[in-house]
């Protein structure tokens, strides 16, 4: 899960003109905008994981697509995570 995690938020980085409304202009001065983007893509991968989706981050264009495909791969990877601990201490 993790490593799913991980890897979209690498691809949201590299694709992170697709995003928009993004909160990178509230986020201090001090942080490098590196650091803002970084932020700001594990947080999207995140909540299109977990399929929260809280809308303050929207994708544009093919990333759209991209974001659907992480929901699903959420809801699959959590429902087999959950079938197996249930297995487990049944």
């Amino acid at each position: 899960m993790l490593f799913c995690i991980a890897g979209f938020s690498i691809l949201y980085f590299n694709f992170y003109d697709y995003l928009t409304g993004s909160a990178i202009d509230t986020i201090n001065f001090a942080v490098s905008l590196f650091c803002a983007k970084l932020i700001n893509s594990i947080y999207f991968s995140l909540i299109s994981f977990t399929t929260i989706g809280y809308g303050d981050i929207l994708p544009i264009g093919m990333l759209r697509f991209v974001t659907g495909l992480e929901g699903l791969f959420g809801i699959l990877l959590t429902a087999s995570f959950m079938t197996v601990l249930a297995r487990r201490y049944t």
